[in-house]
């Protein structure tokens, strides 16, 4: 769950509890808004940084078991965790939860509450950390990779592509459900051949399956943001979220994606989703061995030794880097030594194209979408270069537009203007095809359908009204809803049926008779007699938690593991904190106080 989608769905009394945390008053101004700082990394951080040691601990552990996975208390205390007692776990995650850091989930045919990090800010609890940030930069290399002969844009065209076959009438769908595979073929000759790519993709029913693995990526991420629908057993065209999509920002654009790579794409090996989440950290303007990237990561988070370099290498390269360069998130290339090297690719969008006397167009690596469509629109894609024809300005003609309108907005986004040759021939065309098509052709309204973009104020909406009515949807919010409706791929939080926590938890739910434990157990600390010492460690092994215990006239912090009877006495085994195991009798025992974490620890 990234963390818009939470800040959105939590009521507003428990936004107003988390608003209230001692960590944040610092922070926080009169009349700032708990939902920005709460997106905010660098107020994140220090907030985090004024969190007891135990905390800081356990969200390592977190980030090394869980990264990106649903879990419960009961998991994470069976973890391999030595150096963080159970008891400071429970109250780590309770604290976590009350800060907003950590989301809280109940599964309604279950009493166990689960918990996950908001999956847009994993890389920046990496950061803060593990600092492998700093690690990266001792790793990094110069970029050298020519990024101008790269398509760096292809899947943004491909997923147009899929628009503007669906925008001129809905596609009926087979009995089954799915695509005809005459589409099927005619959408796979319009595209980019990237099956090798998504090889291991899962569909989320049988019947897809039958789907080219990327035209089935296209289709689901469509279907996924609202941008196609699928109802009377045909494909539809949604021209409201469609214009907001073309039309948003490159931050908006860079969430919707993490969401659905995320969803869709993200491992099953905790190594490798460890690799995934790092990727964010580097620098755009370096490149990096995937190698040297992996060893970082392995020292820094305490891989065990027993797992296979290699195997986890293939993995997050065919998983992870193969999709995600298909994608136009990172860029891979091979060097001298065919050891595999990634960057992140930039994505500055501009709105201006270069059109030559020869009908032909060339764009810069990073087109604005909206103007993108537009180019797919009017244009033919020959040897890789756009070019204007007839055919292709009678297409356009076909979806709306006229020769005043595809005159105009050339003039507008081309560089150098619009050379007078391309123009008179252009609305010659468009006079042809509107002769042709009679009154058939239904233009836009240029004062009605103008954008709002400053950068060229006579570019229209980019579906006209009359394809399909729809009320202006959130692509985001829309995405979360209909993921479930319509996606053709595997989600990987399908399976998980719950809903968000609205109670903002205390220590008290993690702690299960905390009010019958006598109170002077916790807050004095004193001799008992034989019997009361074992009940005190007795209770302290239920609940995972630890003891101050004077031993050989010093006070230690003692986490019992096993409590035995050894004739008349008792013995104990346990682990000092931060000072490795110890086991000593009854006799030795002197004072010992209960310690429960988030309760009475800060006077211990």
């Amino acid at each position: 769950m990234f963390s818009e989608e939470w800040i959105n769905t939590i009521p507003l009394s428990l936004l107003q509890q988390i608003r209230e945390h001692a960590s944040y008053q610092p922070l926080l101004q009169d009349g700032d808004a708990i939902e920005q700082l709460l997106q905010n990394k660098s107020k994140l951080k220090q907030a985090f940084q004024h969190l007891d040691p135990y905390v800081k601990q356990s969200l390592t552990y977190i980030l090394i078991y869980f990264p990106a996975s649903f879990f419960t208390i009961d998991q994470l205390l069976a973890c391999d965790i030595d150096d963080v007692a159970g008891a400071e776990l429970k109250a780590a995650v309770i604290q976590l939860s009350q800060l907003g850091m950590l989301y809280v989930f109940h599964r309604h045919r279950q009493q166990e509450r689960w918990f996950i990090l908001p999956q847009d800010l994993v890389s920046h609890w990496f950061s803060v950390c593990f600092s492998l940030e700093d690690h990266f930069s001792s790793i990094a290399k110069e970029n050298t990779m020519d990024n101008d002969m790269i398509s760096c844009d292809g899947f943004m065209e491909d997923v147009i592509t899929i628009l503007q076959f669906v925008q001129y009438q809905p596609i009926t769908l087979t009995k089954k459900g799915v695509l005809p595979k005459r589409i099927t073929h005619m959408l796979q000759q319009e595209i980019r051949s990237l099956d090798e790519h998504f090889q291991f993709v899962k569909f989320k029913e049988e019947k897809y399956a039958s789907y080219p693995p990327y035209v089935a990526v296209l289709l689901d991420y469509s279907l996924r943001l609202g941008l196609t629908s699928i109802s009377d057993d045909q494909l539809h065209i949604q021209p409201s979220v469609c214009n907001e999509w073309l039309q948003g920002s490159e931050q908006e654009h860079q969430i919707w994606m993490e969401k659905f790579i995320h969803e869709v794409f993200y491992p099953s090996t905790i190594y490798v989703q460890h690799l995934l989440s790092i990727i964010p950290l580097l620098s755009p303007h370096s490149c990096y061995a995937v190698a040297d990237i992996m060893n970082q990561v392995r020292k820094e988070l305490k891989w065990k030794d027993d797992q296979l370099e290699d195997e986890i290498l293939t993995q997050f390269h065919l998983r992870c880097l193969k999709p995600l360069q298909a994608l136009d998130c990172v860029l891979l290339h091979y060097d001298e030594h065919d050891d595999l090297y990634i960057s992140l690719s930039e994505k500055k969008r501009i709105a201006m194209l270069y059109l030559q006397s020869d009908f032909s167009l060339l764009k810069p690596p990073h087109l604005q979408l909206d103007v993108q469509f537009e180019l797919q629109l009017m244009t033919e894609k020959q040897d890789q270069q756009y070019k204007i024809t007839k055919n292709s300005v009678m297409k356009a003609c076909l979806a709306g537009r006229d020769g005043n309108y595809l005159c105009s907005f050339l003039q507008q986004v081309s560089k150098y203007g619009l050379p007078k040759n391309v123009e008179k021939c252009m609305m010659d065309w468009s006079r042809d095809a509107h002769n042709t098509n009679h009154g058939s052709i239904h233009t836009h309204n240029m004062h009605e359908m103008t954008s709002q973009r400053q950068q060229y104020q006579h570019v229209p909406l980019l579906f006209s009204n009359s394809c399909q009515s729809a009320e202006a949807i959130d692509v985001y919010n829309y995405m979360l809803d209909s993921q479930e409706i319509n996606s053709i791929l595997y989600s990987r939080y399908k399976d998980f049926q719950g809903s968000i926590e609205k109670k903002y938890l205390t220590f008290d739910d993690i702690y299960a008779y905390p009010h019958v434990i006598p109170s002077h157990w916790m807050h004095a600390y004193r001799k008992y007699h034989i019997a009361i010492n074992v009940q005190i460690i007795e209770t302290a092994l239920h609940l995972h938690t630890y003891i101050m215990v004077r031993h050989k006239d010093e006070n230690v912090y003692f986490v019992p593991k096993r409590l035995t009877k050894c004739d008349q006495a008792w013995k104990v085994e346990g682990n000092i904190k931060g000072r490795g195991q110890l086991s000593f009798h009854s006799s030795d025992w002197q004072e010992i106080k209960l310690i429960l974490p988030g309760m009475n620890d800060k006077n211990k």
